[in-house]
């Protein structure tokens, strides 16, 4: 078991403090040849899906720059290049301030996805990819690791992504994956948008996860905000 950190926003981080969200998708990068090169590869190597086959899940192309090219199982390229792997447990990166009511007090962990909207204390909030280990309070565990385009996302697995479960049964299926097509883009740079967006259509890492406590010792809890 390996222990990693991964960052999510304030909404996803709400969604997995609710119980609703139990998945994630990541964009599997490069997808071609010369997104490769410009990503450079210190070992020369670059990684895209070939368009010369089925386009499925196991016939991805690698590509070394100092040998002939070869074709890799779906499950070995997941075995050797998925972020996460079963098993794994991931420490969740959130945006957090430090806040003391008084001067001298100890400074206490706010967590933004803890805080009312209409709270007027003025936070100086650190962005997530700044959260060091020891804060975390929320940790998961790696359950499964697959690879697919994002748009083949099912409806049930919209839900696993934070949807709200009775859009699914009251306006349907198309409507709730319409939902997590914004949810998606709004993930994604303005700039990155054409590459990655949801009519880009992009590989995707789907990484099932649930929520486990903090080394046995009981659930990670907050500390005290107000």
């Amino acid at each position: 078991m390996n222990e990693k950190p991964i960052l999510f926003n304030t909404e996803m981080v709400s969604m997995i403090l609710s119980g609703r969200k139990t998945q994630t998708r990541r964009v599997i990068k490069p997808h071609n040849p010369v997104r490769a090169k410009m990503d450079g590869y210190k070992q020369g190597r670059g990684l895209w899906f070939s368009e010369t086959r089925d386009n499925t899940a196991d016939n991805w192309y690698i590509k070394d720059y100092t040998v002939s090219p070869c074709w890799i199982s779906d499950r070995n390229y997941i075995k050797l290049y998925a972020p996460y792997k079963p098993g794994d447990m991931l420490w969740v990166r959130e945006t957090f301030a430090t806040w003391s009511r008084t001067y001298g007090s100890t400074p206490r962990i706010v967590y933004r996805a803890d805080v009312d909207p209409g709270d007027k204390i003025d936070y100086e909030w650190f962005p997530s990819i700044h959260m060091p280990r020891d804060i975390a309070r929320i940790y998961l565990r790696v359950k499964s690791v697959r690879a697919e385009r994002v748009q083949e996302i099912s409806p049930e697995d919209c839900v696993a992504e934070g949807c709200d479960a009775d859009m699914l049964s009251g306006v349907g299926p198309e409507f709730t994956r319409g939902v997590f097509n914004g949810i998606w883009d709004s993930t994604i740079k303005k700039s990155d948008i054409p590459l990655y967006g949801w009519d880009a259509n992009p590989w995707v890492w789907v990484v099932e996860f649930e929520r486990i406590k903090d080394g046995g010792d009981g659930d990670a809890q907050p500390p005290e905000t107000a």
